[in-house]
């Protein structure tokens, strides 16, 4: 299982630095569709190795993003902040944009959503007791 959360959290670094080299960029619209495109593969990367941390404790997941994200908050992984609810409210309404008006106010907050993730994932890759590492660092 250790090779399966190392290969999570490799596939969540990349992700995540794609998504920031995305919005270092001037934003048009070219590039905010790609960020949000970004934005998609980070959150999928971040809620799988979330979800692996989950399994690894011996939790068992009903119902994959509210369960992890619940389950993730109990093991400590993750803080209490809004933005994690709001993310996945974002993440569920990039599949179905229906204005750009939306794509421009889910954009808006992906700064915050990159933040979010690599503090995350600094947390993750610090934390050696933590089973969802299975003793990586």
């Amino acid at each position: 299982m250790r090779q399966v959360n190392h290969d999570c959290l490799m596939d969540l670094e990349c992700a995540v630095c794609h998504l920031e080299e995305a919005l270092a960029r001037p934003k048009d619209e070219i590039f905010r569709d790609a960020s949000i495109k970004r934005f998609e593969y980070a959150f999928e990367a971040m809620w799988r190795s979330l979800e692996v941390g989950c399994q690894d404790a011996g939790i068992r997941i009903e119902s994959p993003h509210q369960s992890v994200l619940q389950s993730s908050l109990r093991l400590g992984v993750i803080s209490e902040d809004d933005r994690w609810s709001q993310m996945l409210t974002d993440r569920i309404r990039t599949g179905h944009l229906p204005d750009l008006r939306s794509a421009d106010e889910i954009y808006s907050r992906l700064p915050g959503y990159a933040s979010l993730m690599r503090d995350t994932l600094r947390e993750i890759r610090s934390e050696r007791p933590v089973p969802l590492l299975g003793g990586l660092a």
